[in-house]
């Protein structure tokens, strides 16, 4: 079967976006989204505080850390449907556990085993699937999948509410595992293919990047002739070679057919500076040697601040309370809007901006970057110094879009600073551990500086100055790319 046209959207790519946004609004939402409604019951049921319950969602994170580089290395080597079929059943399993739950370290256990479901449905997997089927509007796609948790919050919120209120907690996480199980194994099973040549297709927009490309080498260097750029028909990579001749003139380069695509096959920009990665390694000889390079740690350092920063939200009911507190020593006026209301504009930040960020890196990097430190740095601005004025709501708003920079452009920046090659889900699974540590450190830090003298002011004036330290790392990751050559 012929591959169909890269320029048409076929069953198979869209297939792809539904499967990913059901596993993002399905299991991974019910994990993230609904959590905070379960701890004050669960904890009131069985007699224990409130932190003994909410404990396991700290192992889920750390699991996830430790769980996303060995997953990166493992679909490297096997069917990404697969992992995505066990994440989704392992998510109805700790459900299932929770519902059953009678001590404390019985939640902390089935934490562990979400870690495995949150890297497969929502911080790793649909990136890679996506990267993979897709060589145009991949940042776009990959906001519209992981919105998608915002969305499935919602339902499930609502939901889960309701069943607890006519049957209990213990019925509504057995209803979350049932649905989650129901509504995304048939999914997967009839959507998801590894390789869009699995199903016929061919990554859309290959033949129109491939095009691109060429046509912006030939303007960026002039000089070179049709010898010196030399596309490697297996693997459709631009590489540099010496030319042995010059004397005569050849015909301009085609870019190759567009036939079945695989493995490696359309790579972000590639330099002619330095060469990290000899063509004859292997994509995890690759990724070793790309992990030496500035550019890797200036994304792990970028991915550590952006999900430091978002922690902040979560902090917003605590902060209106400390505004609370000021009214009565008579040091400000009544802050304009309540914490949950803060908190909950933060949250459709958070959707809309995930569309955005995604849209804007398509652009333009320069652009989503410019939008995500603005958004960061006027959102924290209104929030602080705006307190009793509507700037508040709008800061909260702002801010919530920042947030949705760790789930969309992280991935899209390591894509572009490295390529879409077999190295990228190897590359993604380690700069992924970052955020995971940010927001560990976040949740710690965050409360003793809102509890010291400062109170307020220094998580603030800490969270400007990791806004700055998220722009001038990707900016810096940005810029070294261009000594990176990616062979294979």
């Amino acid at each position: 079967m012929e591959p169909a046209s890269t320029e048409r959207l076929g069953s198979g790519h869209v297939g792809i976006v539904v499967a990913c946004c059901l596993t993002c609004g399905v299991p991974a939402a019910m994990i993230l989204s609904t959590a905070g409604l379960f701890y004050p019951i669960i904890a009131s049921d069985l007699g224990v505080s409130t932190a003994q319950i909410s404990a396991w969602m700290s192992v889920s994170m750390l699991s996830s850390a430790v769980l996303s580089p060995i997953i990166g290395n493992l679909v490297a080597r096997y069917n990404i449907r697969h992992f995505m079929l066990l994440g989704v059943i392992l998510a109805g399993l700790a459900f299932f556990m929770f519902s059953a739950g009678t001590a404390p370290w019985m939640f902390w256990l089935a934490g562990g085993i979400t870690g495995f479901s949150l890297v497969t449905c929502l911080a790793l997997l649909p990136s890679v699937l996506i990267n993979r089927w897709f060589c145009k509007h991949v940042g776009l796609i990959v906001g519209i999948c992981t919105s998608f948790t915002g969305i499935g919050g919602v339902v499930f919120l609502a939901l889960g509410q309701g069943i607890i209120d006519a049957y209990g907690w213990r019925a509504a996480y057995l209803a979350f595992a049932i649905i989650a199980v129901v509504v995304c194994v048939p999914a997967i099973v009839l959507f998801v293919r590894e390789w869009p040549s699995d199903k016929g297709f061919a990554p859309y927009g290959a033949a129109s990047l491939e095009a691109s490309s060429i046509q912006r080498d030939n303007a960026e260097a002039p000089g070179d002739t049709a010898d010196s750029r030399v596309l490697s028909p297996k693997s459709g990579r631009r590489r540099v070679a010496v030319a042995l001749s010059t004397s005569h003139s050849v015909g301009p380069v085609k870019a190759p057919s567009v036939g079945k695509h695989r493995r490696g096959q359309f790579p972000g920009r590639v330099s002619r500076r330095r060469d990290v990665s000899p063509g004859h390694l292997g994509a995890r000889a690759r990724a070793r040697a790309l992990m030496m390079t500035p550019a890797f740690w200036l994304l792990v350092g970028s991915g550590f601040f952006m999900n430091l920063v978002c922690q902040v939200n979560g902090y917003f009911p605590l902060y209106v309370s400390w505004l609370d507190s000021q009214v009565v020593y008579g040091a400000m006026a009544g802050s304009y809007t309540t914490g949950a209301v803060l908190l909950g504009l933060s949250q459709v930040g958070n959707a809309a901006g995930k569309i955005g960020l995604g849209a804007a890196i398509d652009l333009s990097p320069a652009k989503a970057l410019s939008l995500l430190a603005v958004s960061g740095g006027l959102g924290t601005v209104c929030v602080w110094l705006a307190p009793t004025t509507p700037l508040m709501a709008f800061g909260g708003l702002l801010f919530g879009v920042f947030i949705a920079g760790g789930m969309v452009l992280l991935p899209m920046l390591v894509r572009t600073v490295f390529g879409s090659g077999d190295e990228y889900p190897l590359l993604l699974s380690r700069v992924s551990v970052a955020p995971t540590v940010g927001s560990a450190v976040g949740n710690i830090l965050f409360p003793v500086l809102a509890e010291s003298a400062a109170g307020f002011d220094a998580v603030f004036i800490l969270t400007l100055a990791s806004v700055v330290m998220v722009l001038f790392t990707s900016i810096a990751a940005l810029a070294a790319r261009r000594k990176i050559s990616i062979r294979s």
